[in-house]
């Protein structure tokens, strides 16, 4: 289904995914259409899991701190961010995961 007309059907019932408890898929797709549409704070949500979900992707991080500084956060969202440590051992572990993969 797409975007105007998932929007058309909850105008038609008046609720949003949200109202309804539901959360919407963290995608960049979707956070880009938020971002078009105004919504820097839904935006910056859906970046901040995404950065949870793949922490050592930099071309997600980067748009990120972006949104954050269009937002006027000097500091990237705690959620996000954790710490320098935790962001390296996730990337090391994933490079050790790929490492496995291509070994075999």
């Amino acid at each position: 289904m797409d975007v105007a007309r998932t929007n058309a059907c909850e105008a038609a019932i008046g609720t949003t995914e949200r109202e309804r408890g539901v959360d919407p898929i963290p995608t960049a797709t979707l956070a880009e259409i938020y971002l078009r549409q105004g919504h820097l704070d839904q935006a910056r949500e859906i970046y901040a899991r995404l950065v949870e979900q793949a922490p050592a992707d930099q071309r997600i991080r980067r748009r990120l701190t972006e949104i954050e500084n269009k937002l006027g956060r000097s500091d990237p969202a705690p959620e996000a961010e954790g710490s320098t440590i935790e962001w390296l051992e996730s990337l090391l572990e994933q490079i050790r995961k790929e490492r496995k993969h291509v070994l075999r």
